[in-house]
């Protein structure tokens, strides 16, 4: 801003905005076990399962000011989840099949400030429910040739779900700097359905 007397800065317009801090710490445990039993020559059957379970553990902020209080869950942190898997294969190492069945947990509606917090102050526009997949995979070695045909039919039931970790920031409603999903909207952020693939790689 100039005048007869000089120029200095000048403040035309404001902006106000907010930016997230770490104002208090959650405590995060779980547990991981997988494993492979031999069940004959050329047949294995594998297993895993996750859990992982938040709370928060700061008792400075109260429900009425932060949203929640200690010992609170973490509605963030992932659901349980389960894979079994069987899978064959043969003598001579030239050819196998194995298929996998996957389990993940569902998600309840939560008031946990954490998920709030990702949303722009609401809570997630969609809380999904337990899904299960089963995935089937074979390959094929042409040794001569130093090839490898593979092929993986995913999701075989055609299962339609959403990964928490995917869906817990999305809030509901439209537009703005965050987006947001309106109704059934929710279903773009849903995983591919069925699907089948076919790969030849060379071994050099």
């Amino acid at each position: 801003s100039c005048s007869p007397f000089g120029c200095r800065p000048a403040t035309t317009t404001g902006d106000e905005f907010t930016r997230a801090e770490n104002l208090v710490s959650v405590d995060v445990h779980g547990f991981e076990v997988d494993g492979r039993v031999l069940l004959g020559d050329s047949w294995f059957l594998t297993f895993g399962y996750s859990l992982v379970e938040g709370e928060h553990n700061d008792s400075s902020l109260t429900p009425e000011s932060n949203g929640y209080s200690k010992g609170d869950q973490l509605a963030t942190a992932s659901p349980d989840s389960a894979t079994l898997g069987l899978r064959y294969d043969a003598p001579r190492g030239n050819w196998g099949v194995s298929s996998y069945l996957v389990w993940t947990d569902g998600r309840g509606e939560s008031d946990d400030n954490s998920i709030q917090s990702l949303n722009n102050g609401q809570g997630a526009a969609h809380y999904p429910d337990s899904w299960t997949t089963l995935d089937a995979f074979g390959y094929y070695d042409f040794e001569a040739y130093n090839l490898r045909l593979s092929v993986a039919v995913r999701n075989i039931l055609n299962e339609d779900y959403i990964r928490w970790e995917v869906i817990n920031n999305v809030r509901p409603g439209s537009g703005g700097f965050f987006g947001g999903a309106t109704g059934n909207g929710f279903e773009r952020f849903s995983e591919p359905g069925r699907s089948v693939s076919i790969d030849l790689s060379m071994r050099l």
